[in-house]
Order: C-alpha cells, then sequence, then structure tokens
C-alpha cells in the first residue's frame, strides 16, 4: 500500500511539473512576435475559437463586374480581418511564423513560398481555400465572410508572395459569382458555447460514495460519469478516460496505480 501511495505522490508531482513547464512555454511561445495592428483589443488573433460571435443571415447581393479588385476600404478591412483571424498562425508578414501555429502539423502555409498550396497559388484556388477549410490540417472554412471579404482576405495573401501565379479564368469566377451564396453561418466562441452547454445541461449530485484515495472532486467526477454512462462498466474505458484528463476530471492520480480488481470495486461503488 505505502508503494503505491508513494507512486501515487511521484506521478501527482510530474503532473505538476508538466503542467508547470506547459504553462512556461505557452507563455513564452510569442515573446519576439509583432502582435499585427487590429489584433490587441482581445480578438482573440491567438487562439480562433475565442474569436467574438458573428451572426449570419443572407448574404449580402454584389456586383460580380466588381468583386475581383477590391477597393481601398474593403482592401484595408481585409487587412484588419487578416490580422485577427490569420495572423495568428500564418504570421504578421504570413511566412507561416505566426505564434498559435507553433507545434501545428502541417504547419501554416507560408504565403512567400510558391510551393506546395493544395488548391493552387491563383485567386480561384484560394478562395477554394477559404470557402472549404483544409482538412486534415488546422485551416478551417471561413464562410461566415462573405464573398467580397473573401476575395479582399485573398489579395491579401497573394500580397504576401512576390511570385508568378498563373491566370485565373476571369469568366469562370464572374459566372460562379453570378450563382446566390446562400446562408451564411453563426458563429460562437468555443468558451461561450461550453459555458451555454454547461448552463443549460441538467444539474448532477456530487458523487455520495466517493472515497478520497481515488476522488479529488466529487461534483467534477460525478459530471464525468453522467456525461459518459458506458464508461462504468469497462475498466479500460475508465482508465483511459481518467488518464486523459487526470487534472481536471476530479479522480485522483491513485486510480492509474490501482489493480483492476480495485478499479472494479470503485465502480461499483460509484454507481
Amino acid at each position: 500500500m505505502s508503494r503505491r501511495l508513494e507512486a501515487a505522490a511521484a506521478l501527482g508531482g510530474l503532473l505538476a511539473l508538466a503542467g508547470v513547464f506547459a504553462l512556461l512555454v505557452t507563455a513564452g511561445s510569442g515573446r519576439g512576435q509583432e502582435i499585427p495592428a487590429g489584433a490587441r483589443q482581445g480578438t482573440g488573433w491567438l487562439d480562433p475559437s475565442v474569436a467574438p460571435a458573428v451572426r449570419g443571415g443572407v448574404a449580402p447581393p454584389v456586383d460580380p463586374a466588381t468583386i475581383l479588385d477590391p477597393p481601398p476600404p474593403v482592401m484595408e478591412k481585409a487587412r484588419d480581418t487578416y490580422a485577427s483571424l490569420c495572423a495568428g498562425c500564418h504570421g504578421p508578414q504570413g511566412r507561416g511564423d505566426g505564434p498559435a501555429g507553433h507545434g501545428l502539423r502541417p504547419a501554416p502555409r507560408d504565403f512567400a513560398n510558391a510551393d506546395g498550396w493544395e488548391n493552387g497559388t491563383g485567386l480561384a484556388g484560394i478562395l477554394k481555400t477559404l470557402d472549404e477549410g483544409l482538412p486534415g490540417s488546422a485551416m478551417a472554412p471561413y464562410r461566415q465572410l462573405g464573398r467580397k471579404e473573401r476575395v479582399a482576405l485573398a489579395r491579401v495573401v497573394m500580397g504576401f508572395g512576390r511570385f508568378d501565379r498563373g491566370t485565373d479564368d476571369r469568366e469562370a469566377l464572374l459566372r460562379t459569382f453570378r450563382v446566390p451564396e446562400g446562408p451564411l453561418p453563426n458563429l460562437i466562441p468555443v468558451p461561450l458555447a461550453m459555458a451555454r452547454l454547461a448552463a443549460e445541461a441538467p444539474a448532477v449530485p456530487p458523487l455520495a460514495r466517493a472515497p478520497a484515495w481515488a476522488v479529488a472532486a466529487p461534483d467534477r467526477a460525478a459530471r464525468v460519469l453522467a456525461a459518459r454512462p458506458g464508461l462504468g462498466t469497462s475498466d479500460a474505458a475508465f482508465l483511459e478516460a481518467v488518464a486523459a484528463q487526470i487534472q481536471d476530471n476530479g479522480f485522483a492520480p491513485s486510480v492509474l496505480l490501482a489493480t483492476p480488481a480495485r478499479r472494479r470495486r470503485l465502480l461499483e461503488e460509484l454507481r
């Protein structure tokens, strides 16, 4: 028993050290990076999941004859859009060196490099990426922006790379723009969505028979078990779930070191 407690204490210490290390790395990852203009007002430029909410609706009509060459006011707004939505990963100069892009695989696109563009380097290909995103990467679609805004943003991206992009079929693009775009989606920041889900979820009482050796926070552990009803029927599934988020799921690290038989008895007690 004493060996297990010692091992649990050691595991807890390692997890604490890992947490401190992660915090220090995250805090230092943006040092030395230029913060884009327009991204200092809390727009969440380091993490698109906390960007401001955007109300969807029907896309406004556009004149296909003018959309391909945005006027200066539209381009200025597009540069602000790039600073708040794109520079966190792609960098303020489009070199793929934004602080939020560190560790992403595949790495964010370097817009100054002509090689390896999934949909091509021309306007049509960049618009396809903005419309659909890139599956298998962190690049999400940006259809919350209207067509005019997406074209201007694509022009901003094209301005970072001074290389031959070939010739776009202008008439084909104009035919595409003549087709009604349809509704634009609503967007909600992830923390706000999580808070709304938590508020609407039924109240879960804390675990009444929660042994201290296994449960550090009976209220959080109760929510974990309630959200995954089948978790208590499989030791392997339970062990995997507890190990994945041991810092905040309410269970103690000693659960990981217990024998399968002891975990089964624990689950029976908690039902």
